[in-house]
């Protein structure tokens, strides 16, 4: 029987220097020095989707800057993020109008209806994201075609 060792890795959050073994992802990171990013697609359950794109954050290694989906990318030792630049909030907006031009408007989405919560709407509140940012893409009822 191997028993796998985990290394102890430094990372730094918005300025905040924490300690995560060699498996934690960038997410893990970020919770763990306390801070949020939005995660519409990820569920601790079924594991890291990194569909949304909404947990990007700049992650500098080695002087490298990059963006990355913080629910799927595995931290490094002497790892950088930041959570919330000026360009990632910008990249969240637009992710967000994009998926809102695709939703109903919030006052006939079933899910907000029924439940009175809904992660996107909260986020897109949050974001200030528009529903008609992109309107050649706002979903429309089908007009009635009473042919046979």
């Amino acid at each position: 029987m191997t028993t796998e060792v985990k290394r102890k890795l430094n990372v730094e959050v918005n300025g905040i220097s924490i300690e995560c073994t060699s498996n934690a992802r960038v997410l893990e990171a970020i919770n763990e020095a306390g801070f949020d990013v939005p995660t519409l697609c990820y569920d601790e359950r079924t594991g890291a989707q990194g569909t949304c794109r909404m947990c990007l954050v700049d992650v500098e290694t080695d002087g490298n800057l990059q963006q990355v989906a913080a629910c799927t990318a595995f931290a490094s030792d002497g790892m950088q993020v930041a959570t919330h630049s000026d360009e990632i909030v910008n990249y969240r907006k637009t992710i967000l109008e994009l998926l809102l031009s695709e939703t109903s408007s919030p006052t006939t989405c079933p899910k907000c209806i029924s439940f009175k919560k809904c992660e996107l709407h909260d986020a897109a509140e949050e974001y200030d994201a528009k529903w008609d940012a992109f309107p050649s893409l706002v979903v429309r009822e089908k007009p009635e075609d009473a042919n046979p």
